[in-house]
């Protein structure tokens, strides 16, 4: 098994129910991920997958796709891969999430969250013959999708009580 290098979460929505409807659906549980080109831990772990894909076969279904090379109709899709790789891990059962103790997740994976993705990487024969990844679980490293709660400034303003009340109740040992 191997461990990717912190990555930043794509659509999360497959890793909680099987991609089953339209044209590229897949009938798996699947997650892309993105990582920024330059790092020098994402440059040699690339380097890596791509010598044990090019060792199995260097077929055209390459495992990590340059994101400055995607052509798409979407200019989101475009802007999203830009200055990254792109990787893309799939399983045919639900993969297990935990938190960054290695705790089972009590939140979903949100796109934009950095996280880490233990996978397998298996040689196969089909196609010219290449490098599949099999997705085994996922760590959740920081949370920043799902909501952009982080591009707000705190103010003062409204405050929710129950949330108030907990963390009172945890600072005093009521919890």
């Amino acid at each position: 098994m191997a461990v990717t290098p912190k990555v930043l979460s794509g659509y999360a929505k497959f890793l909680y129910e099987k991609d089953i409807e339209g044209k590229f659906a897949s009938n798996k549980y699947k997650l892309e991920v993105r990582m920024p080109k330059g790092d020098a831990t994402v440059e040699k772990f690339v380097k890596d997958i791509m010598k044990q894909h090019k060792e199995a076969g260097d077929n055209q279904y390459k495992p990590v796709k340059d994101g400055d090379k995607i052509e798409s109709k979407s200019e989101k899709r475009i802007e999203f891969a830009r200055g990254h790789y792109l990787m893309t891990f799939k399983t045919d059962r639900p993969p297990t999430c935990v938190d960054a103790k290695k705790q089972p997740l009590q939140t979903e994976i949100s796109g934009g969250d950095v996280i880490k993705v233990a996978f397998n990487a298996k040689p196969y024969d089909a196609f010219g013959g290449g490098l599949a990844l099999y997705l085994n679980a996922v760590q959740l490293i920081e949370k920043r999708g799902g909501g952009g709660v982080s591009d707000f400034e705190e103010e003062d303003g409204f405050v929710d009580q129950r949330k108030a009340a907990d963390e009172f109740a945890e600072a005093n040992g009521d919890f």
